[in-house]
């Protein structure tokens, strides 16, 4: 199974975009040093990685479609008639015969309202609390027990399935180095949720995995390094993207 390594780039906006002066903004981003990192993310204001498809929140819930309700010009009409109707004498008929109807009107669109954007919540929820694989610490020691790993415990567990006459060429010991990376990797990693990963955190993704974030490709465990995506969730294309 393929695996890539890549470092999270978050949703903020890319670096070198134009400030509002015109001027390039350049961002310096630094691989797990999160104390840097933070300090970037606030003074360039770099989002968090939940996502939020739903319209409101309890507070903002009731009063939004309130005001979206009487934004209809006929609605408004009804609501001035329904008043009439409740202050004085000048309609004939009954003081409720418009006001209840409006009403009734109004609570169908909050209970629709509600369901779908309940559904819109669960959905979200269920999308921030997927888990992703996130390296822990990256050093120079990491490094060199990922190259010893890759000589010494994959490669040569690979080779004994290969033919004594027929030793492994150098794209198989590339692979099997690629995959002993990655099983360092996973040694020391963690799985928090896609909500808590942050611009430079280092994951690691496996093949037929969905992205948790703008991704940077730091390496995979394929011969030449080379990664296909999908971004049908994106632009609707299927065929394949190499990256």
């Amino acid at each position: 199974m393929a695996a890539a390594t890549a470092v999270a780039t978050g949703k903020a906006t890319p670096a070198g975009a134009a400030d509002q002066q015109g001027k390039l903004e350049f961002r310096t981003l630094r691989i797990h040093d999160k104390a840097f990192n933070a300090g970037q993310a606030g003074s360039h204001r770099y989002a968090d990685n939940s996502i939020s498809t739903a319209r409101y929140s309890i507070l903002t819930f009731f009063p939004v479609n309130l005001w979206e309700f009487f934004r209809i010009v006929a609605n408004v009409y009804f609501l001035v008639i329904s008043l009439l109707q409740l202050t004085t004498n000048l309609s004939p008929t009954n003081e409720y015969s418009t006001i209840m109807p409006l009403v009734i009107v109004f609570c169908i669109t909050l209970a629709k309202n509600g369901a779908e954007d309940y559904k819109r919540h669960v959905a979200d929820a269920e999308i921030n609390a997927r888990t992703v694989t996130r390296v822990k610490s990256i050093n120079a020691q990491l490094w060199s027990s990922i190259e010893r790993s890759g000589i010494e415990s994959d490669a040569g567990q690979n080779r004994q399935a290969h033919s004594a006459s027929k030793p492994p060429t150098k794209s198989q010991q590339l692979s099997d180095q690629r995959h002993a990376a990655s099983r360092v990797l996973r040694s020391v990693s963690e799985q928090p949720a896609w909500r808590d990963l942050r611009v430079g955190d280092i994951v690691l993704v496996k093949e037929g995995d969905e992205l948790p974030a703008d991704v940077l490709i730091l390496g995979t465990s394929e011969e030449g390094g080379k990664c296909f995506t999908e971004t049908a969730n994106l632009d609707g294309e299927t065929n394949l993207k190499r990256k």
